[in-house]
């Protein structure tokens, strides 16, 4: 029924002019807000499940599909182009992690002035820049 009603929503949105995904988007929000009150433990976990194994089913599928297609799209560039389209995606994947680094390091800073105004006992349970390093490059996905 979940999936009957996020289609449904999906081609109401569609036929109405509005932009399909933010609308499901809306939806999945205001389910997951409401969801809680009307349906048992139960049948949320049992929920939560099947939706899991769909979004790893589907991401799979989309890595799949541009796998198949990256060969195609590398073998259409020329020379000269395919040296420039590596260069922009090496690019782009070092600001990706690099802004990724700043950001974990850059709370673990905040988190640490604020527990420098704290008591000493809880100092020794702030964050490293070590662990940051560490949650940084780990919580990277794809």
């Amino acid at each position: 029924v979940q999936f009957a009603g996020t289609f449904a929503v999906w081609i109401i949105a569609d036929k109405l002019g509005l932009s399909a995904i933010i609308t499901i988007v809306v939806y999945a929000i205001t389910i997951a807000r409401t969801a809680p009150r009307r349906m048992s433990a139960r049948r949320r976990v049992s929920t939560y499940s099947v939706w899991e194994s769909a979004v790893f089913v589907l991401n799979v599928l989309a890595f799949v599909l541009m796998g198949l297609q990256a060969r195609s799209i590398v073998g259409r560039l020329s020379g000269d182009g395919q040296g420039e389209a590596f260069l922009f995606a090496a690019t782009v994947l070092a600001v990706v992690i690099v802004a990724r680094l700043v950001w974990v390091m850059g709370y673990v800073a905040v988190i640490k002035q604020f527990k420098r105004f704290d008591g000493e006992g809880q100092k020794r349970d702030a964050p490293t820049f070590r662990g940051a390093v560490l949650v940084g490059w780990c919580g990277m996905r794809g």
